[in-house]
């Protein structure tokens, strides 16, 4: 087998091996419609506290679709967020990161207007034949600085913007 290579709510709050406070879910809603992408239960690495893998779901029109996640790597999804905040004017092409196993992916891109576009793959596994499901979502400039914050604390990572 071959390999593959957002209004957000807080829901609920955990204190991390650090001491800070974690996210417990966090949900990042379409602001055209009611697509959203919810991050949950999130699952401490065995004899810390540190993040070692959540629940991905996404929900679009008649599709709902949810896979366990390894959270290494993390810290990509997070710059991600950071990047499209800092540059919530727009941006040439697509900015793309993921879930180490690709089994979450996302892609983003900008009309320049203050939009910005997330493509959100999610799968069952980094394998062909594993399931998968998209949605991309429209996020307005002014969800962005949330939005990174908010991922950054469900990381358990600083929510300082770069």
């Amino acid at each position: 087998m071959q390999v593959r290579s957002c209004r957000l709510h807080e829901i609920d709050k955990v204190v991390g091996a650090t001491g800070m406070e974690r996210l417990s879910s966090v949900k990042i809603q379409s602001a055209d419609r009611p697509a959203y992408l919810l991050l949950s239960q999130p699952a401490p690495e065995h004899g810390n506290n540190d993040l070692a893998s959540f629940v991905a779901t996404i929900n679009d029109k008649g599709l709902q679709a949810s896979s366990r996640i390894y959270a290494y790597g993390a810290r990509h999804i997070t710059d991600l967020f950071d990047d499209v905040a800092k540059n919530w004017k727009g941006w040439a092409g697509e900015k793309v990161r993921g879930s180490i196993e690709g089994d979450l992916c996302f892609s983003c891109t900008s009309d320049g207007l203050g939009h910005t576009f997330v493509k959100i793959e999610l799968s069952s596994g980094p394998y062909d034949l594993d399931w998968q499901a998209e949605t991309t979502l429209q996020l307005d400039a002014a969800q962005l600085d949330h939005i990174a914050s908010q991922l950054r604390q469900f990381f358990g990572l600083t929510n300082d913007i770069k």
